[in-house]
């Protein structure tokens, strides 16, 4: 019985280990007190969760904010500053079309990028 208990114990452990991701550190906004920070709040979201995908090679890329905010190749903005309803950032990720082949954002990350739209999205 013991052994039964010991080797449950490292299963779980080692498959803990296993499918654990290390985020980088996200500073939360949602409070109504906070601003939220583009450098500190929002690009650790797309970093985490967009830019293995949307960098460099794949469009958008939301590997900075510059990137970000210029228009595709249809003159269209991702991000419409102070509007996050009309945002089509915030539809793709709010609608559970993004990420791709990957979890939903949780819901206080989404709150995030709606939040820092609504400021006017901000580069700071």
């Amino acid at each position: 019985m013991r052994q039964l208990i010991g080797i449950i114990i490292i299963l779980t452990t080692s498959c803990t280990e296993i499918f654990k991701t290390d985020l980088p550190h996200i500073e939360d906004c949602t409070d109504d007190s906070e601003f939220c920070n583009y450098t500190d709040s929002i690009q650790p979201i797309f970093n985490a969760y967009c830019t293995a995908c949307h960098n460099n090679s794949t469009e958008p890329n939301l590997s900075s904010f510059e990137n970000l905010m210029i228009s595709d190749e249809e003159n269209v903005n991702l991000v419409i500053p102070f509007n996050y309803f009309n945002s089509i950032l915030w539809q793709q990720i709010n609608l559970g079309k993004m990420p791709k082949n990957g979890l939903k954002l949780e819901s206080h990350l989404i709150l995030m990028i709606e939040k820092w739209i609504d400021e006017g999205a901000n580069g700071m």
